[in-house]
C-alpha cells in the first residue's frame, strides 16, 4: 500500500514539476532573448559611476592623509568588487527568473521571447540603450526646470514652519 501512494505521489509530483521547470525556462529563455544580461551588466557599470562621487566625498570628510590614500583606495577597489560579485548575472538571473515566472504565464513569456527573436523585437534591443539615454536626458534637463520651483517651494516651506514655532 505505502509503494502505491509512493508510485502516486510521484506520478503527481512529477508532471507539476515538469510544468514549473518549463515555465522557470521559458522566463530564462525570455531573459536570454532580450538581452537582460547585458542590460544588467550596463545597469552595473551605471552603479559604479555613480558610486565615484561618494567615495571622493567620503575621503574628504575622512580626511584621509596621502599615507592613509592606499587603504582607502584597497577599501574602495574591495568594495567595488564585492558589489560586482552580488550583482552579477550569474548572482541576479535565477532571481530575476523566478520573479518574472511570478508575473507572467508561461505562454506569455514564450510570446515575449518570440517578440525579441523577432526583427522588429532586435530593433527594439538595440534602439533601447539610445532611447534610456535619450529619456534621462530628458529627465534630468524637466529636473533642472523645475529645481527652481522646487526651491521656492522648500523656502515657503521653511517659513512657514518658522512662523508656526
Amino acid at each position: 500500500m505505502r509503494r502505491l501512494a509512493f508510485v502516486l505521489i510521484v506520478l503527481a509530483v512529477g508532471p507539476a514539476s515538469a510544468q514549473v521547470d518549463s515555465h522557470l525556462q521559458a522566463a530564462k529563455d525570455l531573459l536570454a532573448a532580450s538581452n537582460a544580461d547585458q542590460m544588467a551588466e550596463k545597469m552595473i557599470d551605471a552603479v559604479f559611476s555613480q558610486v565615484e562621487a561618494p567615495f571622493k566625498q567620503m575621503a574628504e570628510q575622512l580626511e584621509i592623509s596621502e599615507e592613509q590614500e592606499p587603504i582607502f583606495e584597497e577599501y574602495r577597489r574591495r568594495l567595488l568588487e564585492l558589489m560586482k560579485e552580488e550583482m552579477s548575472w550569474e548572482e541576479m538571473e535565477p532571481g530575476l527568473a523566478k520573479l518574472y515566472a511570478e508575473y507572467y504565464s508561461e505562454e506569455e513569456l514564450l510570446e515575449l521571447t518570440q517578440f525579441y527573436l523577432s526583427p522588429i523585437g532586435k530593433k527594439f534591443l538595440s534602439k533601447m540603450p539610445e532611447l534610456m539615454q535619450e529619456s534621462m536626458r530628458m529627465s534630468q534637463a524637466r529636473i533642472q526646470d523645475f529645481l527652481p520651483k522646487l526651491q521656492e517651494l522648500q523656502m515657503e516651506l521653511q517659513d512657514e514652519l518658522a512662523q508656526s514655532e
